[in-house]
């Protein structure tokens, strides 16, 4: 039976919504992806308007109309940079309710310690290290890192209860706890990094190293893990 007038005006439509979002999308991973690179490469400083527009090869008006500021764009890169950290996908399958705490803690270890997140850690200090010399901005990092973070805990939470849907309401909460303070103890690790290599800021290291990154946030999570702090 062939589609009716208003089926395909409807399918039209549809398409053309999909290539918009699309368009939408690439111009703001452009935009983030040239911030990046000027920030990186010449410092926040560098990172005007002007710079981004022909870094970007965009107009004005359309950094305006992804971002509120030049530092929100900075901002979502950091955050971008810190979502790449989670697989949510990767969690395991098919666990008894016993086995799914374990499994929890080494999903959050093994995603940290993963050759594949040297890459994002490494632009994320490197992103938070130009904000440095910025006004009031550290606490606009450490907002935008926690923002951050409890997004992603709720994203593997989320997943946990639609894909172990026999947990009881307790069961689930107990892992939601777990998992949200985990995947904070990320920012608390990060925090320990930057008193040890930076002495109380990000620009001290001349060279970022991923690995203590990752040692001092492994150290983080397992304290969680531990519990009750032995003092």
């Amino acid at each position: 039976m062939p589609l009716s007038q208003s089926s395909t005006h409807d399918a039209i439509r549809a398409k053309i919504e999909d290539k918009r979002k699309a368009r939408k999308e690439a111009t703001h991973l452009a935009l983030q992806e040239a911030a990046e690179r000027i920030a990186i490469e010449s410092g926040r400083s560098a990172l005007t308007t002007k710079a981004l527009v022909k870094e970007a090869g965009v107009s004005e008006r359309t950094i305006f109309n992804h971002f509120a500021n030049i530092d929100r764009v900075l901002l979502s890169c950091l955050s971008t940079r810190l979502s790449e950290l989670f697989t949510v996908e990767n969690f395991p399958l098919g666990l008894s309710a016993q086995e799914l705490p374990a499994a929890c803690s080494d999903f959050l270890l093994g995603m940290i310690e993963s050759p594949e997140t040297d890459r994002a850690l490494e632009q994320f200090v490197q992103l938070a290290a130009t904000f440095i010399d910025g006004e009031d901005l550290e606490e606009t990092i450490g907002k935008e890192i926690l923002e951050t973070l409890a997004q992603q805990a709720w994203l593997l939470c989320d997943f946990i209860e639609k894909n172990y849907p026999e947990l009881s309401y307790d069961q689930w909460f107990s892992m939601a706890v777990y998992i949200n303070n985990a995947v904070m103890g990320i920012a608390m690790g990060l925090a320990r990094y930057v008193h040890y290599r930076g002495e109380g800021n990000l620009t001290a290291p001349t060279v970022v190293s991923t690995s203590e990154i990752k040692e001092n946030i492994v150290f983080a999570i397992k304290k969680v893990g531990e519990g009750l702090p032995v003092l």
